[in-house]
């Protein structure tokens, strides 16, 4: 499966052993990355998802998604907007 047109996730790299503590709670995330880690947003992160189009110009695009609490094992949900601009010569990607 090829990523190009795809939203990167919660992760852009990923987690040893799926495994993340914060506030001194564990939380195991699926290991989806060669067997042993979790990497990029799960098997069913935000590149499987769909967003909504908030804007859109003849060069650019804004999307919303607002994932679910322990979306992926995630906690907390989370609202990214995304922009992706075309122009002549470069690609921009904006996370905010």
């Amino acid at each position: 499966m090829g990523y190009f047109n795809q939203t990167v996730g919660r992760v852009a790299n990923r987690i040893k052993d799926g495994i993340f503590t914060l506030n001194a709670k564990t939380y195991q995330l699926a290991k989806n990355f060669a067997g042993n880690h979790h990497g990029h947003d799960g098997p069913t992160g935000f590149f499987m998802r769909e967003f909504e189009i908030v804007n859109q110009t003849n060069t650019s695009v804004k999307l919303k998604y607002v994932s679910k609490h322990l979306e992926e094992d995630y906690i907390l949900k989370e609202s990214p907007n995304m922009q992706y601009e075309c122009t002549f010569y470069r690609y921009y990607f904006v996370i905010s």
